[in-house]
């Protein structure tokens, strides 16, 4: 995150869903683990800020516990 803070690196947000808008309790897109450090990301964003950037942070629902998180991709 420093790069981020520093202009190093440019951000972009993922959120948004189509029939949900951006009501994050409500998200569909899900987390799926592959590994230790990887994960799958399952369903459709209807509209990402910066979508070109270096760095993605998309919102998603983990499905291990069910939780909305924040993935970087």
């Amino acid at each position: 995150m420093p790069q981020l803070r520093n202009f190093e690196l440019i951000g972009g947000w993922g959120l948004t869903e189509d029939k949900i808008g951006s009501d994050a309790s409500n998200l569909k897109t899900r987390a799926d683990k592959i590994n230790t450090t990887q994960y799958k990301l399952n369903g459709t964003k209807r509209w990402i800020g910066n979508g070109n950037r270096d760095i993605l942070i998309i919102w998603a629902r983990n499905s291990e516990n069910n939780n909305v998180e924040a993935f970087i991709v």
